[in-house]
Formats: C-alpha cells, sequence, structure tokens
C-alpha cells in the first residue's frame, strides 16, 4: 500500500517539475475566446481564424471544396472587417444562453454585418462561431 501511495506521488511530481504548464486553448472560456478571435482578424491572420472558429465539420467541408488559401481570400476581402467590428462591440456585453449553455448568442448592429446577432456554440468544449 506504502508503494502505491509513493508511486503516485512520483507520478504527480515528475508531471510538474521543471517542465512549463502547457498553455490551455482560449477557446475553452467564451470570453478568452472572443478576445483570441478578435485578436486574430486584428493580426489578419484570416486561415487561422477560420480554422480555430469555423464549425469543425463545416471547415473541413469547406476546404475540401475551395481550399484552406482560397476561403482566407474570399473571407478576407468580404467578412473580415464587419465581423471584427461585431467583436469589438460585444467585448463587454453579456450572451443570451441557451437553456443548455451551449449557444450564445450577442445582439449586433454592424454596417455591412449580414447577421443581427452573433451567435457561439460550445463543441466538446470549445467555442466556435457560428454564423
Amino acid at each position: 500500500m506504502k508503494f502505491l501511495v509513493l508511486l503516485s506521488c512520483l507520478c504527480a511530481a515528475s508531471g510538474q517539475a521543471g517542465e512549463p504548464a502547457a498553455k490551455s486553448d482560449p477557446r475553452t472560456e467564451l470570453p478568452s475566446a472572443i478576445r483570441h478571435a478578435r485578436q486574430l482578424l486584428e493580426k489578419e491572420k484570416y486561415a487561422l481564424f477560420l480554422k480555430q472558429f469555423a464549425i469543425p465539420a463545416d471547415w473541413k467541408r469547406a476546404v475540401e471544396s475551395h481550399g484552406r488559401e482560397e476561403l482566407a481570400s474570399a473571407f478576407a476581402k468580404e467578412k473580415a472587417k464587419p465581423l471584427l467590428a461585431a467583436l469589438q462591440q460585444i467585448d463587454q456585453s453579456e450572451p443570451d444562453l441557451s437553456e443548455d449553455g451551449m449557444l450564445a448568442t450577442y445582439a449586433v448592429k454592424v454596417k455591412n454585418f449580414p447577421h443581427q446577432s452573433i451567435v457561439f456554440q460550445q463543441i466538446e468544449g470549445l467555442w466556435y462561431l457560428r454564423n
């Protein structure tokens, strides 16, 4: 029994000793996901933004049909600036959450943004942009 206790203590300590903690994904929490999305758009990292914030199944289909660079280029021309403005608008807002807490809806009014709201969806613990 003492051996098992000692072994479990050693295993726990070996995972921490001298190793930096793994950086957590900013998409696990909604406020940090929004900040991260905004930062990617501000830095014009459109392909990375799409990969990280498009619904995974939708992103996979879109890349197979059009290619990553073509999608990023079209997004940059048509949608990036209005979406960035919408994300800036919701920065300090509280969303309307669905009953199960998996959808977060923010009302927005932004010129050239085609929607009245921004909807984030949580999938497997990460927040994605639904619209």
